[in-house]
């Protein structure tokens, strides 16, 4: 059985494994860059594919008419800034008939964990089941 370990953790049992010297000093806690630097896009450009944080995918999910993409990436995912044109692309071609949304997990942690994302870059095609 696997067990998922994490960074802190691996950090502290490292500590323990290398011997005491002061040129040993653990890595430094991750630091949330802030949201203006996180954007793949300039800032005023109007793209098909627009950014959406946690809140408004909840919305979209419940509240749907057309199939829905979401691009799940984070900036520092090299597949997933290459992805991000062939993306944008496909959101203009199929405008009006999908919706294409893309989040950032770094941001928005709490909804990529609902989500399920367990790797990068993730594309989430959803459909209206009905029954």
């Amino acid at each position: 059985m696997m067990k998922t370990v994490s960074l802190s953790m691996l950090v502290s049992t490292m500590a323990f494994l290398v011997p005491s010297s002061d040129a040993f000093t653990p890595a430094t806690p991750f630091v949330r860059p802030p949201l203006s630097s996180t954007r793949l896009f300039a800032e005023g450009e109007e793209k098909a594919a627009p950014m959406v944080t946690g809140a408004e995918l909840e919305i979209m999910l419940t509240e749907w008419d057309q199939p829905l993409v979401v691009d799940a990436y984070a900036t520092w995912c090299g597949p997933c800034v290459l992805m991000a044109p062939e993306f944008e692309a496909a959101a203009q071609e199929l405008k009006g008939r999908v919706r294409f949304v893309k989040m950032d997990t770094d941001l928005e942690e709490t909804m990529a964990a609902r989500l399920n994302i367990m790797g990068l870059p993730t594309l989430l095609f959803l459909d209206k089941y009905e029954p």
